[in-house]
């Protein structure tokens, strides 16, 4: 009997660690999607400001005082944006590159949430219609 309720005891112990464990692998795992998820909307924001204000794309100044907003500052650890502009001769726009990378649970780099787009040049003497 006394063998019995040790055993028992064993399997509940073993059995609740295991149980643990995997909570908090699962709850790591859905803060780390969450957070993939609020910076694709965050940089999917960013490029959506850039290019509905066609000033933006061609000042490559006023595109590096652009910030993250305060929630996604508070969401993502140590967030840093970047964006890019280069000039495509081929296709006769600027590719626009808004990038954005965080700290993981582990403290290292996630990989980083990528946005590009092609923006037609700004036409400095142009007619409206």
């Amino acid at each position: 009997m006394l063998v019995e309720l040790a055993v028992s005891t064993l399997i509940v112990v073993v059995a609740m660690t295991v149980t643990t464990q995997t909570l908090s692998w699962i709850a790591n795992s859905r803060r780390s999607a969450d957070r993939r998820h609020y910076a694709l909307l965050e940089v999917a924001n960013v490029m959506e400001r850039i290019t509905a204000d066609a000033s933006l794309t061609h000042s490559p100044r006023v595109l590096k005082q652009l910030e993250l907003s305060r929630e996604a500052k508070q969401c993502l650890p140590e967030a840093e944006l970047a964006i890019d502009t280069k000039p495509d001769p081929e296709q006769g726009a600027t590719r626009l590159t808004v990038s954005l990378k965080w700290r993981g649970q582990a403290g290292r780099w996630e990989a980083p949430i990528r946005l590009t787009t092609w923006v037609d040049p700004v036409e400095e003497n142009h007619e409206e219609k």
